[in-house]
């Protein structure tokens, strides 16, 4: 890869947010945590990334929450979002694809593999 791809991924799920940040640094890139949607946020505003992977129940702030003030600001309303969740009614997909995600990845659905290369895909 020529220039590392910076990811953001905010889970709270630590088993998964570790397996996933182990899964993307090994295939090259540079990749930061938040467990809530306040952490990934602050980071957000202090760093530049390619793309957030982002788990919808959080505490304090919610997924949504995020991906609406991400979404308000010009400064960070480019950068691609992909929801990564297991609530996968189609009410919780189209309003995660309406508040402007880029993709809804039913957790249950696919292994680390294939989030991973779905999001490899993306970028």
């Amino acid at each position: 890869m020529k220039n590392k791809k910076n990811i953001l991924i905010v889970e709270d799920e630590t088993a998964f947010l570790y397996a996933m940040q182990s899964k993307l640094s090994i295939k090259g890139f540079n990749v930061e945590t938040a467990t809530t949607g306040e952490e990934g946020l602050k980071l957000v505003n202090d760093q530049k990334f390619d793309l957030i992977i982002l788990d919808l129940l959080l505490p304090k702030m919610d997924g949504y929450d995020l991906l609406r003030e991400l979404k308000s600001n010009p400064g960070t309303e480019k950068i691609p979002v992909v929801i990564v969740s297991n609530m996968s009614d189609k009410e919780n997909i189209d309003s995660g694809i309406n508040l402007g995600a880029k993709d809804f990845i039913i957790k249950s659905e696919y292994n680390l593999d294939g989030v991973v290369n779905k999001i490899m895909e993306l970028l």
